[in-house]
């Protein structure tokens, strides 16, 4: 478990923009963990599907982003992501949750175990991180388990910390807006008066 304090330390000084941040977060996971792909995804069913914000594939070294996932082609797997901490999947391509994917999405990429969680924010799920293994399955430990579920919990923080500053950027705007506006109303009224 040190191994993976370790890795959450490193995630939690990642700093930037939330998109670097993603970015850095999902090359750090796949390769300390050594998973073939680590995404992060946004949406939900109620949303219509999730959409890629960042993928990591470790054998390409590529980051991708823009996929978008409908949650009616996968109806099992966001009823299931709905209903757990995390999904771990060694056999995604038989696993009833996951097996809708097959022809889609597992075959052409070769994936053949999944590890998601979802990003919880306000009590509803908003995204979705993933870690997928190509070529082998692979059988995840209970310590990847609690990491996965774990960096879930990150990504909303730094969303929040996003839209918090973004808050504070657009306040101070409007409050220079206002101040604007009084002082040319405070002009008008002075003209006023001298006429």
């Amino acid at each position: 478990m040190d191994f993976y304090q370790r890795t959450l330390f490193k995630i939690l000084k990642l700093q930037g923009a939330f998109d670097s941040v993603l970015e850095e977060l999902v090359k750090l996971v796949s390769a300390e963990l050594d998973v073939s792909r680590v995404s992060v995804w946004r949406g939900s069913a109620s949303a219509g599907g999730i959409s890629c914000l960042a993928l990591y594939d470790n054998i390409s070294k590529n980051v991708e982003r823009g996929v978008f996932l409908s949650a009616h082609l996968y109806p099992s797997y966001f009823s299931a992501i709905n209903k757990t901490v995390c999904l771990s999947i060694e056999d995604a391509r038989e696993d009833q949750r996951t097996s809708e994917f097959l022809n889609n999405y597992l075959l052409p990429l070769n994936i053949c175990s999944m590890l998601d969680a979802p990003i919880i924010i306000n009590g509803e799920v908003r995204g979705v991180i993933c870690f997928e293994q190509v070529n082998h399955k692979r059988t995840w430990t209970n310590d990847e388990l609690v990491f996965v579920a774990e960096i879930a919990q990150f990504v909303p923080n730094k969303s929040f910390k996003k839209s918090a500053e973004l808050l504070k950027k657009n306040l101070r705007q409007l409050l220079k807006i206002a101040l604007m506006l009084f002082i040319f109303l405070k002009q008008l009224e002075i003209k006023s008066k001298r006429s």
